[in-house]
């Protein structure tokens, strides 16, 4: 799980942070495993926290142990159309959208980038009477909140800007309990409470240390 959620390139945080796994590594795993003799995982802990903004990474993640000889694309093609019904092809194109750009290294362009998918999530309407599909349409929404927020704890961090980093504390470590709370509740695990150690032991740790390194220096 720290590999998927953290070993990541260029630089590593926002993007396992926000849970967009690189599924097609998690494909070649699979099948390396399988050959070792390992045939599955365990529910070791937190999946409904692992399920945001949809169920597919988890839903994927267990097909490839099934049967690794599938593909992902394969895969999206059977997810989207159930889980988004009408507007299954239109989520997918953003998600797929959504993670080239989480990837990408942290800049202020690139926070940019991530915020102009707001536009295609605007566009994306479902039928007033489908009630379940408005409220997935919703979550999809906050999580595009969360990996704005992720990668602008990221920026500060990388330009050692204390003040800019503790205003942001606030608004990241009341995410889940309580700003998104209602909406949040019943589909993933809240608090998570392990979903705070990338802040305060990772961001908090690695800021304090540039700031004594760049005292030290000076």
């Amino acid at each position: 799980m720290d590999y998927y959620n953290l070993c990541e390139g260029p630089n590593q945080g926002p993007r396992g942070r926000a849970l967009l796994w690189p599924m097609e590594v998690i494909r070649k795993d699979a099948k390396f495993y399988l050959k070792e003799g390992i045939d599955g995982l365990g529910d070791w802990i937190c999946f409904n926290r692992l399920c945001w903004p949809s169920p597919f990474n988890v839903w994927c993640w267990l097909q490839l142990w099934k049967d690794p000889k599938t593909t992902v694309e394969l895969l999206k093609n059977d997810f989207y159309p159930k889980y988004f019904g009408e507007v299954g092809k239109a989520v997918r194109k953003y998600i797929d959208e959504l993670e080239v750009v989480m990837h990408k290294r942290t800049s202020p362009e690139n926070i940019e980038q991530v915020k102009d998918l707001t536009r295609k999530l605007d566009f994306i309407q479902c039928s007033e009477k489908d009630a379940q599909l408005a409220h997935r349409l919703k979550l999809v929404r906050i999580h595009h909140e969360y990996c704005v927020l992720l990668k602008k704890i990221f920026q500060v961090f990388s330009d050692n800007d204390p003040l800019r980093w503790q205003a942001l504390k606030k608004p990241y470590m009341t995410f889940f309990e309580e700003t998104h709370r209602a909406d949040l509740e019943g589909h993933i695990d809240i608090p998570p409470s392990w979903a705070y150690t990338w802040y305060t032991r990772k961001i908090k740790t690695g800021a304090h240390l540039k700031m004594a390194k760049n005292q030290m220096l000076h």
